[in-house]
């Protein structure tokens, strides 16, 4: 069976045999089931925690700051662009689980999508 183009973009590549991220390949036969996932993004959590942190110190403790108040508010919102988790394209293969891509639920699930019909167009 020739080798079919399910998806493609810059950097990835759905094919009937295998998907790429960028220089990484995996082989579909390899290739268990597909999941999206979250985990916290600890980078923004420890912002979070920081801005609350200036926050009220700047307005309890430091009187005439209130830049450091400013700029706790700003380390929050920070955080909230940042976004408060991470969301992960993970393989479940024969040698355990892999990580595969990071990006936006959507496009993660889209990609989800591209790959099971792929896994399906391979089979038959």
């Amino acid at each position: 069976m020739a080798e079919k183009i399910i998806y493609q973009s810059a950097n990835i590549s759905i094919t009937t045999s295998k998907v790429g991220f960028g220089g990484t390949t995996y082989f579909l036969r390899n290739i268990a089931s597909v999941r999206v996932t979250k985990s916290p993004n600890g980078l923004s959590l420890m912002l979070v925690l920081g801005g609350l942190t200036a926050s009220m110190l700047g307005s309890c403790f430091l009187p005439d700051t209130w830049y450091v108040v400013l700029a706790g508010i700003g380390m929050i919102l920070v955080s909230i662009k940042l976004g408060l988790y991470l969301h992960h394209l993970n393989f479940d293969t024969s040698s355990g689980s892999v990580q595969a891509y990071m990006g936006k639920p959507a496009e993660l699930n889209h990609l989800k999508e591209q790959i099971e019909q792929a896994m399906v167009e391979s089979q038959g």
